[in-house]
């Protein structure tokens, strides 16, 4: 019987993990410290940063487009930004630190200036985390947090944008097109247009093709699969035995890593060499 409470759930994330390396997969989204119950989490400065700024700039969604840049947003990005300082955020040294801070300046000040992509219209919804069922009969759901969606009236569709924090372009679609099918599968509109915005190096969106959503589907659903097996019978290894991917986390477990904060959802923060 399906049943979400007992469901495995997949995200752009999670089957990124799972597709890096099954062992990381399962000490990120499943494993939990046998002392405290609690999941653990790795903290980087990158990591840090890229959480800030979205922490700055999703929200404006839900304020009124005539609205939404009469704050500072370099000033509420300084706030926030506060909550990572020190080894809370990946950082060695106050210069790390700074220099990063002047990175997320930088990065807003490009949004600012190219404010007219954000002005129009966006799509709310009453979940804070998008979820819908992808196949009732394995009881796999699908769920995503998508930062910015514009509704566009005269198309009765949608448009993606996802902010990107990282000094390269992506070549993976994969992301954009979970959204894509996530949205289609909630509301039955389609999305019309799909982008990321890296906003460290360019002022322009960056546009994907827009996918079939039959063949999304049974890709995402084919690797929820392999994901639902491997929870099912425990086996999560390393195709490596020790990959870039798990490596930081294996290091917590065997206690060559240092715990700086309780983060989202109650999750252990630790810092490595």
């Amino acid at each position: 019987m399906a049943d979400k409470f007992k469901a495995t759930w997949v995200s752009f994330s999670s089957i990124s993990d799972y597709i890096k390396c099954p062992r990381a997969y399962y000490l990120k989204n499943i494993y939990k410290n046998p002392s405290t119950g609690k999941k653990i989490e790795i903290i980087k400065p990158a990591l840090a940063l890229g959480s800030a700024v979205h922490n700055v700039l999703e929200p404006l969604a839900k304020i009124d487009p005539k609205k939404r840049f009469d704050t500072d947003l370099i000033q509420t990005f300084d706030k926030e930004f506060l909550k990572y300082s020190g080894k809370k955020g990946g950082f060695t040294s106050d210069e790390e630190y700074e220099e990063n801070r002047q990175k997320g300046h930088k990065m807003l000040e490009n949004v600012i200036k190219n404010s007219h992509i954000l002005k129009d219209k966006t799509y709310i919804s009453d979940q804070d985390l998008l979820n819908d069922w992808l196949s009732k009969d394995n009881n796999i759901v699908i769920c995503g947090k998508i930062d910015w969606i514009n509704i566009d009236e005269e198309n009765d569709s949608f448009t993606v944008i996802d902010f990107k924090t990282s000094k390269e372009e992506e070549k993976n679609d994969l992301q954009l097109q979970i959204y894509a099918l996530l949205l289609y599968m909630l509301n039955k509109k389609a999305v019309n247009k799909l982008y990321y915005w890296y906003i460290n190096i360019n002022e322009e969106l960056t546009q994907t093709n827009l996918p079939n959503l039959k063949e999304s589907y049974n890709r995402v659903l084919e690797i929820a699969l392999q994901i639902s097996e491997a929870r099912r019978t425990n086996h999560f290894e390393c195709k490596k035995k020790g990959c870039y991917a798990c490596r930081d986390y294996e290091k917590v477990l065997a206690g060559f890593a240092e715990q700086v904060g309780i983060g989202g959802f109650g999750r252990e923060i630790y810092i490595t060499d």
